[in-house]
């Protein structure tokens, strides 16, 4: 799942996102479009794409909180063995 959401993120952000809802958006109208029905595709769009950014950020941010306290016992480590060879701070 956490996959999906990423590589769905990656997807919301790109430009041929943009520009397909560019071309969707501007056809709409010419070809008759209701505005309620766009309306609410354009609102389950917007909480889908919301659910999978967040998502994605919560997926990043643990990465990042491990990535951090891996740098915290390495840099211990790091420390103990200075200490081991006779440096003091």
């Amino acid at each position: 799942m956490n996959k999906l959401a990423e590589k769905l993120s990656i997807w919301f952000g790109s430009t041929p996102f943009i520009l397909a809802h560019v071309v969707f958006f501007t056809a709409w109208f010419p070809l008759g479009g209701k505005t309620d029905i766009l309306t609410v595709i354009v609102s389950l769009e917007a909480i889908f794409l919301s659910l999978f950014i967040l998502r994605s950020e919560n997926v990043q941010s643990a990465r990042m909180e491990r990535n951090v306290k891996k740098d915290i016992r390495t840099s211990k480590k790091i420390l103990k063995e200075i200490e081991e060879l006779g440096y003091k701070s």
